[in-house]
C-alpha cells in the first residue's frame, strides 16, 4: 500500500493499529464488513464444524459494483430532479430554459478544464440536461403550432445517450404528440431492440425501496467502464408541467394526481408527484400500443399491450408501478374492456393509496359506462 495514503491518513491508521495491538487482534474477529471477522475465525479454526454461507470474492465484487453504479446514477437523477424542482417557481418558460442552458454551459467548461473525474461527471450529466432543454422548447413549439423546431430536435438529439431508453422515449413521445407516428414507431423500435430485459437496470430516485439487481447487469457492471455502463441502465421518464404538451393525454393525468387532502400526505421528497413520471419499459410498450393503433397495425398493437401486462406482472424494480397500471387501464378502456380497466385502477390504488390519478380514472370510467 506504499504511496496510497496521505500523511494525515497514515497517522490515523497508525493510531488505530496501535490501539488494536494490546487486544491481541481480537477486535478483528468482530468485523462484519465483507464478513472479515467470520472469515478470520474460519481461518483460525474457531468456527470449526459450523455451516458457513460466505459469498465468493466474485460475488462480493459484483454486488459492490452494482451498488456503486446504482448510487452513481441515482445521484445524477437526483441532481437533475432538484434543478427541475428549484426552477418551478420561475416566472416564465424562457427563464426555466435559460437556467438549464446555463447548467449545460457550466458542464462544458468543467469538461474542458477539469480533471479526469470532472470530465467523466460532465459527460454523464450533460445529456440529461440537453434532453430536458429540448423537451421544454418542443412543448412550447407544440403549444403554438403543433410542430417541433429544429432547435428543439438538436437539443433532444444531443441528449440521446443519457441512458438506454428515457431520452429516446421523450423524443418518441414528442413525435407522437405531433402526429408523426412513423418516426415515433421507428424510435420506439430502436429502444425495444436496445432494452435487454435480462440486463438493463431501471434507475429512479423518486422512491426508495429494495433493489433487485438483474443477473446480466450484475455481471456486466464489473466489465463496463463508467461511461459505457450508461447503456445498460434506464432512467424513469420525467416530464415537468412546462413539458406537458410533450405528454400523451393518458399520462397528463399524473400531473394532477393530488387533491388538496392528498398533498397533506406527501413527504418532503415527493415533489416529483407534480410531474408526469413513468418507468421506461412500461412507457415504451404504452407508446407502442398507441402508435401502432394510429398506424392501423392491430397485431403489433396487441403485442405491445401484452408486453405491457407482462412487465407489470414480472418486473420487480419499477418505482412507478401505479402509473404503469393507470396507463394499462386506459389501454383496456380503449379496447372497451371496462371491467379490466377498473381492475387496473384498483390495483394501482393498492400500490399507492393517495396521490394517485387512479381515482380520477375510476370516476371517469364509471361515468362513461353509465352515461
Amino acid at each position: 500500500m506504499a504511496g496510497k495514503f496521505s500523511n494525515i491518513v497514515k497517522q490515523k491508521l497508525l493510531q488505530t493499529v496501535t490501539n488494536l495491538i494490546p487486544c491481541v487482534g481480537m477486535p478483528l474477529l468482530g468485523i462484519q464488513i465483507d464478513d472479515v471477522g467470520e472469515r478470520l475465525q474460519i481461518k483460525l479454526n474457531i468456527l470449526n464444524g459450523v455451516n458457513h454461507n460466505i459469498p465468493s470474492p466474485d460475488k462480493y465484487t459484483r454486488k459492490t459494483s452494482c451498488l456503486l453504479l446504482q448510487h452513481t446514477f441515482r445521484c445524477i437523477i437526483d441532481k437533475h430532479n432538484d434543478v427541475i424542482y428549484a426552477t418551478k417557481v420561475v416566472a416564465s418558460l424562457e427563464m426555466e430554459w435559460r437556467i438549464r442552458l446555463q447548467i449545460v454551459l457550466h458542464l462544458i467548461r468543467y469538461y474542458r478544464d477539469g480533471d479526469m473525474f470532472v470530465k467523466l461527471s460532465s459527460r454523464l450529466l450533460a445529456p440529461i440536461y440537453c434532453s430536458s432543454i429540448g423537451s421544454l422548447i418542443a412543448s412550447h413549439n407544440i403549444q403554438i403550432n403543433n410542430t417541433v423546431s429544429s432547435q428543439a430536435l438538436a437539443w433532444l438529439e444531443a441528449g440521446l445517450d443519457s441512458d438506454v431508453a428515457s431520452s429516446r422515449l421523450k423524443i418518441a413521445s414528442i413525435l407522437y404528440c405531433t402526429g408523426d407516428m412513423e418516426r415515433a414507431a421507428f424510435i420506439l423500435n430502436d429502444v425495444d431492440q436496445e432494452y435487454n430485459i435480462d440486463v438493463t437496470q431501471p434507475v429512479c430516485s423518486c422512491i426508495n425501496f429494495t433493489i433487485h439487481y438483474k443477473s446480466g447487469f450484475a455481471r456486466l457492471s464489473c466489465q463496463y467502464d463508467e461511461e459505457s455502463v450508461k447503456y445498460i441502465i434506464a432512467y424513469c421518464v420525467r416530464f415537468c408541467r412546462a413539458e406537458i404538451n410533450c405528454v400523451p393525454r393518458e399520462l397528463q393525468y399524473e400531473v394532477f394526481r393530488s387533491t388538496q387532502e392528498d398533498i397533506q400526505h406527501r413527504g418532503i421528497f415527493d415533489y416529483w408527484m407534480d410531474w408526469a413520471v413513468v418507468d421506461s419499459l412500461p412507457y415504451l410498450y404504452f407508446l407502442q400500443y398507441k402508435t401502432f393503433g394510429n398506424l392501423h397495425r392491430p397485431e403489433d398493437q396487441q403485442q405491445a399491450m401484452n408486453k405491457l401486462i407482462g412487465v407489470i406482472e414480472t418486473e420487480l424494480n419499477f418505482r412507478h408501478r401505479e402509473t404503469a397500471l393507470n396507463l394499462l387501464g386506459q389501454c383496456m378502456e380503449q379496447e372497451n374492456r371496462l371491467v379490466d380497466a377498473l381492475q387496473c385502477y384498483m390495483l394501482s390504488l393498492r400500490v399507492r393509496e393517495r396521490n394517485n390519478a387512479a381515482k380520477i380514472h375510476i370516476c371517469r370510467c364509471l361515468a362513461n359506462r353509465y352515461l
